[in-house]
């Protein structure tokens, strides 16, 4: 299956299917970064949100994923789950992945160094705000950039099959 097809059948919606749907990716993005699997390393847990975005924005397009990553972002500063530096963190995330989402056309290669692009360049913007050394936060981030390629990979094929489904 192409992934183009999975987007085509998800587009044709009414829209308040589109406003349920895009609530349902902001539900699922925010439950997924509350489930982290630590590191050895101070601050490099691994967050299953990351691999489920990059398939997320590949599966149902970039302006649907930046709407619930969003959404996502409030309801958790709303509930008290998130700061703004998480916010800060989680929007650059987003439009990097989501770049290259989109700039290496949905290709499997493209989506699994989307989230490890998208967490150095959170990296890189956070270590200034926090007066923190770039690469130390990069170092502590490497473990979970692997994990969230490798999730990818793995995790591609089945979430289009579940897509094409729906």
């Amino acid at each position: 299956m192409k992934m183009n097809q999975a987007v085509v059948l998800v587009s044709s919606r009414s829209k308040a299917g589109e406003i349920s749907l895009t609530a349902l990716l902001a539900a699922v993005l925010l439950a997924a970064g509350s489930f982290k699997i630590p590191s050895p390393f101070f601050g490099g847990e691994f967050q299953l949100s990351a691999p489920l975005a990059v398939l997320m924005c590949a599966f149902f397009g970039f302006r649907r994923y930046l709407f619930a990553g969003i959404g996502a972002s409030l309801a958790g500063l709303a509930l008290g789950l998130a700061t703004p530096y998480n916010i800060v963190v989680a929007m650059v995330f987003r439009v990097v992945a989501g770049a290259v989402v989109c700039l290496g056309r949905r290709r499997t290669a493209a989506l699994m160094i989307a989230g490890p692009l998208g967490t150095a360049a959170a990296r890189l913007v956070l270590a200034p705000l926090l007066g923190v050394d770039f690469l130390v936060l990069l170092a502590a981030a490497v473990p979970g950039m692997i994990m969230t390629a490798v999730a990818v990979f793995l995790l591609v094929k089945p979430f289009g099959a579940a897509i094409k489904k729906i």
